[in-house]
């Protein structure tokens, strides 16, 4: 049978000659008659406002995967990963993270086997508690992606996508909710745990037809999306490779039954009732993202489920393999399944930069449930008075409003060794994988992704892209110079200036663009402070997948940023431990002629009038 295909554009505007409205929706009925596709598709075909899109049948790809795209929720932005110190700074309360599995699936050493070497970019523009809706609203904007912004552009020429990868629906079925009331008990919320479980299978159960057509209004964005960006050669081949969720609980070892994580109310214990249900939820859900990616699998949708055996004996729950007396101690409220060999996340794990101890029982813990009590009841005398009768929301009543409690918890910090940290993000990533899980689910993502293309294109022709800069260590030489500064300005760091020379690993001279994407020279001055925006930051772009930001500290220090590296100027730095900075000392020094500060300099002299200069080598990883 003669196959037909359509090139259709969207309409934007009929003075632009763009096809108008109704007759753009002929056209869509027209193929939609012929090819027969999920009413999602053709939905999310028609609502699509402007752009090239062809509707050409899939076809399986078989080109070099050099962008990834990765919009999702928080089991997408990998929140907590490695301690919440590794947090991107730009994603705000996105909280994506830079040993997210996404990251990771990057850089998988398994790509130069399968396409040669070359380089490859993630536009990850994943969201912590996005729902479907929300990616479908604020994650799939055509155009460049921006470093600098909290949603990102799905990229477009050279940096639009091949592949989609994402997690999703989790949200959707209320799962937060579920471990707030089930495991912990919050003091908040209408329902209680059984009302939060039984609306949970209402939604993917009773409601299974409307929850599975979310799921596919969400992949027909995507795929429209990525048709239209036309990373993908040819652009039907785009693909979105939708991941499942992972079962929290051994149910079968009874040991957890009579122990409760609870941290406010009455005990909840984690017995095999609760766990299989909680885990048959998980299933259930997992069913009906298999069964809706398998129905529109024709136009490139793909379930990813490989990584479900690499989480047996790494669940709450599991047995260590010690002794019963040890899993009793390892499983209890305190220690909380803190160890390494849980990869979740719970209230009591450390946030260290690790997975937890090897031997947890002797380990530290964060002890969020003690800091939570300082910080909502501090007086000592009320905390001791409180019991399962006499619960701490009936001393605080700001326990019972969520959003007091989440004002709340955001101006406790917890110290770990010399690691501290903001408990905003060690509260919000409970069940969330560790860095191990993060290795994991990257390592099923990327054996489905093999299996599901072809990889002889580069013996048909078609040549790998090339780095367009040699990774390892990059370097920027920086010409700080100090000015006086405008009047109405006190604060001696609005009078910085820098000449900056940015170079990869060979000492190649990168060329760096301001955040207007002006090209800037290292022979031009840039001003390290905007005095009409009254923003500090310097955000620069280059070829390097990430921008270098530029902050000026206090008594002109510069602080430096690349993802999740950041370090200043004036630190006594170790040059055997990369990000460091060499040059520190300024000409002339105050020290030495007599001069207090800048001000006291500047106080006899007119604006623009040069203070002093130094000259800083900086050094960062660029891999």
């Amino acid at each position: 049978m003669l196959q037909l295909a359509f090139l259709l554009v969207a309409p934007a505007a009929v003075a632009s000659g763009v096809v108008p409205r109704d007759e753009w929706s002929d056209k869509v009925d027209a193929w939609a008659s012929e090819k027969h596709p999920p009413q999602a598709i053709i939905d999310a075909v028609k609502r699509k406002p402007e752009g090239d899109l062809t509707l050409q049948s899939y076809s399986q790809p078989n080109e070099y995967v050099k962008v990834i795209l990765s919009p999702g929720d928080s089991y997408t932005a990998g929140i907590g990963t490695r301690g919440t110190t590794d947090k991107y700074g730009d994603s705000k309360d996105c909280s994506r993270y830079a040993y997210a599995w996404p990251e990771r699936l990057r850089d998988h050493p398994g790509w130069d086997e399968l396409q040669g070497s070359g380089w490859r970019k993630n536009n990850f523009g994943a969201c912590s508690g996005a729902k479907m809706q929300e990616i479908r609203t604020l994650q799939l904007e055509l155009g460049d992606s921006n470093d600098g912004d909290q949603y990102k552009k799905i990229g477009q020429g050279d940096l639009a996508p091949q592949i989609a990868v994402l997690t999703a629906s989790g949200n959707d079925v209320g799962f937060s909710t579920i471990v707030l009331q089930c495991i912990y008990a919050v003091p908040w919320g209408d329902l209680t745990c059984d009302q939060a479980l039984a609306q949970a299978e209402y939604t993917i159960i009773t409601k299974k037809d409307d929850f599975k057509n979310q799921l596919q209004q969400l992949w027909g964005d995507i795929i429209v999306a990525g048709r239209i960006a036309k990373g993908a050669h040819p652009p039907e081949s785009f693909q979105v490779y939708q991941g499942t969720y992972i079962n929290f609980f051994n149910e079968g070892d009874p040991t957890c039954d009579k122990i409760s994580w609870n941290q406010f109310k009455h005990k909840n214990n984690l017995d095999g009732i609760l766990r299989g249900r909680l885990n048959k939820l998980v299933q259930t859900l997992n069913n009906l993202i298999r069964e809706a990616a398998d129905e529109v699998k024709d136009y490139g949708v793909f379930y990813v489920d490989a990584y479900q055996n690499a989480f047996d004996g790494h669940r709450f729950c599991d047995p260590t393999g010690m002794s019963p007396q040890y899993d009793i101690v390892y499983h209890d409220y305190v220690n909380e399944d803190k160890g390494s060999q849980t990869w979740f996340w719970g209230l009591s794990s450390p946030d260290d930069g690790t997975d937890g101890p090897d031997h947890p029982i002797n380990g530290n813990s964060n002890n969020i449930s003690q800091a939570i009590l300082d910080q909502f009841i501090p007086n000592k005398t009320q905390q001791a008075q409180i019991s399962e009768q006499n619960p701490p929301e009936n001393i605080n009543p700001a326990l019972k409003d969520e959003k007091l409690f989440l004002q709340g918890i955001s101006n406790i910090t917890l110290q770990d060794g010399d690691v501290k940290t903001n408990l905003g993000d060690a509260w919000n990533r409970v069940f969330h994988p560790k860095a191990k899980a993060q290795e994991a689910i990257r390592d099923g993502f990327f054996d489905t992704i093999k299996a599901q293309r072809k990889w002889d294109f580069h013996q048909q022709g078609p040549q790998q892209p090339q780095q367009p800069y040699k990774p390892g260590t990059c370097s920027f030489h920086i010409e700080h110079i100090e000015r006086c500064p405008p009047e109405r300005i006190t604060s001696t760091n609005k009078g910085l200036f820098g000449l900056i020379d940015l170079k990869d690993a060979d000492g190649k001279t990168l060329e760096l663009k301001d955040a207007n994407g002006f090209v800037i020279t290292p022979t031009d001055l840039v001003q390290l402070f905007d005095l009409d925006s009254h923003t500090d930051t310097v955000h620069l772009k280059s070829v390097l997948p990430v921008e270098l930001w530029i902050d000026p500290g206090h008594a002109s220090t510069l602080n430096f940023f690349y993802g999740s590296q950041d370090w200043d100027s004036d630190i006594d730095n170790d040059p055997s431990k990369v990000p460091y900075c060499t040059g520190k000392d300024w000409n002339p020094d105050f020290t030495n002629t007599g001069i207090e500060s800048t001000n006291a300099y500047c106080a006899t002299r007119k604006e623009g009038d040069e203070v002093r200069r130094r000259h800083l080598d900086c050094f960062f990883k660029c891999d």
